[in-house]
């Protein structure tokens, strides 16, 4: 395999599914282009705020993106890179955009609920409130792997330090900008990046170097800040411009590797079994981003819900975040392995991935003539711009959990978490401590875990939809519904015994928890569905007299 080939021939697929599988998506929960969203009807500024349809997907692909695509890539390599390149593109073809649609379009039609309290009204209250609690412990674990890997990150690139803080400063001007003055979308964008490309030559010439713990002081006060400010003054915009600089650094990364042209040494196949585990049920739980990561509801269903302004943006806006992740788990695929072989691989690679992300982009970048040093920065950059945004927008995301929680739950409630500022520095001190307490591939294989098996919920939700709208189970909703949910649910349960199995095994104990955790909250909700659907269909079988109901 070289380079050419992987790289236009994945492209090509993730162009043609974006336009071909648009209509058979949206007849899963067709869109109201006349419907007011939420956006338009709330008053609240500070989390309601309608944007223009390309800085709410920049902003969504940005938020799903981060460390998780190179990561899961990376990891997914273990049985080499044929594995990888199959689930990745019918994973997020299949399964991945049409639950993210399922996602916002819930979220829209629910005055823009996080898909804990969609899962409550939809399901049952014990089933809701314990899929508020993991989303709010996936959002606050999420800060903590990524609040620490940036600051590894910056400390060994000092170069990227003025570019850095300099795009936060740009992205809070061009929001005020945005929102006050409404500049135009385009011609923002291109002075901001012109601005931003500048500081890059600063940050060169002129490298800061800051420790571990003044990056991690400093990502803490960002982070409280970006998750407590209005949306539209800094989270939005921020990750807006940050795609630009991400589709740019993915841009360069392929141009360098189609320049160079050069061929795998990373093995198409393994084995059914490596070091990470069964191919089956392993790699879905390792692969999540760019394939399926229902925990991405916490963007979709949430923050992206509540700024879309028409219903007929919401399959544009997860169908090219989706699949721009997807693109840059290819992207980081190639690089990894024209770079390395299986033995460097499992030697450094694994130990390492953002470092081997940023040495395996700037040798590639030398086919362009780009001096490594520039290389490594703009390897870290990309890097870093995946991380930062993902980073601010969990932690906001757990901040919209715990404030549902406190609604439902009395003592919540009475520490007053449903006000902002109280529960955005709830979240941010209980990330900071997971962080420093509890080791980085401990918390990621929880992560994982959340990932594939929350995917149950997004297919129950649209088909309890279905039997109370006493809609028919057609073909097309047996094909892109029933027969891809059944296929989740099997996997994220066999996923769910294997790896509690094996981190039992190996005394991983943190992990063993959140597992067997997820696993009763999946047994809780399979229990509570099922009645739910027994329930709908027994009184669709014994319709009013007079009232006939199509049950094909």
């Amino acid at each position: 395999m070289n380079a050419l080939i992987w790289l236009v021939g994945g492209y090509g697929l993730l162009f043609l599914s974006h336009f071909l599988l648009k209509k058979p998506t949206e007849r899963i929960w067709p869109p109201d282009p006349n419907r007011t969203t939420p956006a338009l009807e709330s008053k609240d500024s500070r989390d309601f705020a309608k944007n223009h349809v390309a800085i709410v997907t920049g902003q969504y692909f940005m938020a799903i993106a981060g460390l998780s695509p190179i990561l899961s890539a990376i990891m997914g390599l273990y049985w080499g890179w044929i594995p990888a390149l199959i689930w990745l593109l019918v994973g997020v073809s299949l399964m991945g955009t049409p639950t993210e649609y399922i996602h916002i379009m819930a979220s829209v039609r629910n005055k823009g609920a996080t898909m804990g309290e969609i899962v409550r009204k939809v399901i049952g209250d014990a089933s809701g409130i314990c899929a508020a609690i993991s989303l709010w412990f996936l959002g606050t674990i999420t800060y903590s792997i990524f609040m620490t890997t940036m600051a590894k990150t910056m400390v060994s690139i000092p170069m990227a330090t003025i570019p850095t803080i300099a795009l936060t400063i740009i992205a809070i001007c061009f929001g005020y900008l945005r929102s006050k003055r409404n500049i135009p979308v385009f011609s923002g964008t291109v002075v901001a990046l012109i601005v931003w490309a500048f500081t890059i030559y600063l940050g060169i010439k002129y490298p800061i170097s800051w420790s571990y713990d003044a990056w991690v002081v400093g990502l803490i006060a960002y982070t409280f800040i970006a998750a407590y400010l209005p949306v539209w003054l800094i989270l939005a915009p921020r990750d807006f411009l940050n795609s630009g600089v991400l589709l740019f650094g993915a841009l360069l990364g392929t141009i360098a590797l189609l320049a160079g042209i050069p061929h795998f040494t990373m093995p198409a196949w393994v084995g059914w079994e490596t070091a990470r585990g069964l191919l089956w049920p392993a790699i879905m739980a390792t692969i999540t981003c760019g394939a399926i990561n229902a925990t991405h509801c916490m963007m979709s269903a949430g923050i992206a819900s509540r700024q879309l302004d028409n219903e007929k943006h919401a399959f544009t806006v997860v169908s090219l975040g989706t699949k721009g992740e997807t693109l840059l788990a290819l992207v980081t695929i190639a690089l990894i392995a024209t770079h390395w072989d299986y033995a460097g691989f499992t030697s450094t690679v694994v130990k390492n991935a953002g470092g081997a992300f940023s040495q395996a982009f700037a040798a590639a970048a030398k086919n362009l003539g780009i001096p490594e040093h520039i290389g490594l920065t703009m390897g870290a950059l990309t890097l870093t711009g995946f991380i930062i945004t993902t980073m601010d927008a969990y932690a906001r995301g757990a901040r919209y959990s715990l404030e549902e929680l406190a609604r439902r739950l009395r003592p919540l409630g009475a520490l007053h978490l449903e006000k902002p500022i109280i529960s955005t520095f709830f979240v941010v001190l209980i990330g900071t401590w997971m962080a420093l307490k509890t080791p980085f591939n401990q918390l990621w294989a929880g992560f994982a875990l959340v990932s594939l098996t929350f995917a149950i919920y997004p297919y129950a939700v649209v088909l309890i939809n279905r039997l109370e709208e006493g809609k028919p189970i057609d073909g097309h909703f047996i094909t892109w519904i029933v027969v891809p949910g059944a296929f989740m649910y099997i996997s994220g349960l066999a996923a769910l015994l294997y790896f509690i199995y094996r981190f039992s095994t190996e005394a991983q104990w943190t992990p063993l928890v959140m597992a067997t955790f997820l696993l009763v909250l999946f047994v809780l909700s399979s229990c509570q569905i099922a009645a739910k659907v027994t329930k709908l269909r027994s009184q669709i079988a014994k319709p009013p007299e007079g009232k006939v109901v199509d049950l094909t």
